[in-house]
């Protein structure tokens, strides 16, 4: 596909394009494929999905880093982030990085994520 090819040449030039593939569900997840980095320019809409959101997870947890702060809130979507790399525990909210049952989900899927543990459970 013409544009997988042109994602993979450079990520980047997602922010130039139109709001309608913004926010076009299946064009942005073959991007995220390509680049976690094409959760930057989503839009709002599809940052805010939890459906998108959560699909865009199982292909790189680091998608995480990129959704609404509501999703990086909701527990749900941070179990499927942690469970794929421990490490993107980084991007949940404070009360979930408090979250024992978050936090130990992290740490067993990768040891380094205790990094990420709020300090009180440390």
């Amino acid at each position: 596909c013409w544009r997988r090819l042109a994602m993979s040449k450079d990520i980047n030039a997602l922010e130039f394009a139109s709001e309608r593939l913004q926010s076009d569900f299946d064009f942005m997840l073959q991007a995220v494929g390509v680049s976690v980095r094409a959760l930057e320019f989503a839009s709002d809409d599809l940052r805010g999905d939890k459906t998108f959101v959560l699909d865009a997870i199982r292909l790189n947890a680091d998608s995480l880093r990129y959704a609404d702060e509501a999703l990086r809130d909701d527990r749900e979507v941070v179990m499927a982030a942690v469970r794929e790399d421990g490490y993107a525990l980084e991007y949940a909210t404070d009360r979930l990085r408090r979250d024992l049952s978050c936090a130990l989900a992290a740490v067993r899927e990768d040891g380094h994520a205790l990094e990420a543990v709020a300090e009180e459970l440390r």
